[in-house]
């Protein structure tokens, strides 16, 4: 117990000492130039951390894009593969016909081969239409993943970087600014070690 009450007293110490820094900072001589620090770092971050939202919604809207035809190359897929369906109908109805016409046997063998040659190239613009779709479906889809996972992490280099420079300027107002705003300087390594509760209370 007198430990955990030791902990909260050094905690509460190095809340204080830090909160002490920036004050002094704020209201001593070099209390302009430090406002003028932290300004500086929030425009700064404020500005990085939007450039890059920006850019992360743009990759976010590229991806989209592309998911979206990857679906419209399956649907032009099946578009092209009932144009070649009616082709074959059409020139297997012809075959027939004209067979028929010139008083041969719809069922002998010549009209049946070439019913047959008829069908074996329909089946392969069809294999090669839905091969095709699946492929460029595929790299799309991929290259949407990319985009997700890409913009993802350029938000949270934007946060992460957002955050570093803001405490970067109030890392320098520890520095430059004592607790009793004369400009004794308390150093960072300080204040990490009295905010952590491992410095001298």
């Amino acid at each position: 117990m007198q430990m955990v009450t030791g902990l909260f007293s050094s905690i509460s110490s190095g809340v204080s000492q830090a909160a002490g820094a920036i004050g002094g900072a704020f209201s001593g001589p070099g209390g302009p130039l430090a406002a003028a620090r932290i300004g500086t770092s929030a425009l700064s971050a404020i500005s990085g951390y939007a450039m890059n939202r920006m850019q992360a919604d743009q990759m976010d809207s590229e991806a989209g894009f592309q998911n979206l035809q990857a679906n419209q190359d399956f649907i032009q897929a099946q578009q092209k593969s009932n144009e070649v369906m009616r082709n074959y109908r059409d020139v297997v109805g012809g075959q027939v016909a004209d067979a028929a016409g010139m008083g041969i046997d719809v069922a002998s063998g010549s009209v049946q081969a070439a019913k047959a040659r008829a069908e074996n190239i329909t089946d392969q613009q069809l294999n090669t239409i839905r091969s095709n779709a699946v492929m460029d479906a595929g790299l799309r889809r991929a290259r949407a993943a990319y985009l997700q996972g890409a913009a993802s992490q350029t938000r949270t280099a934007g946060l992460l970087g957002a955050i570093t420079k803001i405490g970067t300027g109030f890392l320098n107002v520890f520095q430059t600014g004592g607790p009793s705003g004369s400009g004794g300087a308390m150093s960072g390594d300080q204040a990490v070690h009295d905010l952590s509760g491992t410095g001298t209370p």
